[in-house]
């Protein structure tokens, strides 16, 4: 199965919203919200097209020095495990590689064994030092 990774779009935003909903992570943005964050920094937001449609997403986000973020990772699930979401992380790998960042963080729920399991096969494996401390209501 042949498939793209692309920059993502303004105009993706219906086609990543339902990717993103109908995968069931935890993740409600509005379009203003989406387009916000491209405009932002439009080289932390990828795309995966296979059959003519959108079947993979990446968010992320970097301080612009020192660390870069995976924030949301999403594959459609007929479109999982065919290497997808590892090329949707090495691309965004890639571009904080290029602007020197040394400090890569992804945020993993601890019973996510597939992306456990992605991450330590790209040489990044749990942190024992520090906690994911956050104010979701």
């Amino acid at each position: 199965m042949d498939f793209t990774i692309r920059q993502t779009k303004e105009d993706d935003y219906e086609a990543v919203f339902a990717l993103v909903h109908d995968s069931g992570v935890s993740l409600d943005f509005t379009e203003q919200q989406f387009r916000s964050m491209l405009r932002r920094t439009p080289e932390c937001y990828y795309v995966a097209e296979a059959d003519d449609q959108v079947v993979g997403n990446v968010f992320g986000m970097h301080d612009g020095a020192f660390r870069g973020y995976i924030g949301s990772l999403v594959v459609a699930e007929p479109y999982r495990r065919r290497g997808i979401a590892k090329a949707l992380v090495k691309e965004l790998i890639g571009v904080y590689e290029s602007l020197g960042l040394k400090r890569i963080f992804a945020q993993i729920e601890k019973t996510n064994e597939a992306s456990l399991g992605l991450f330590r096969s790209l040489g990044m494996n749990p942190s024992e030092t520090h906690y994911v401390v956050d104010n979701l209501h």
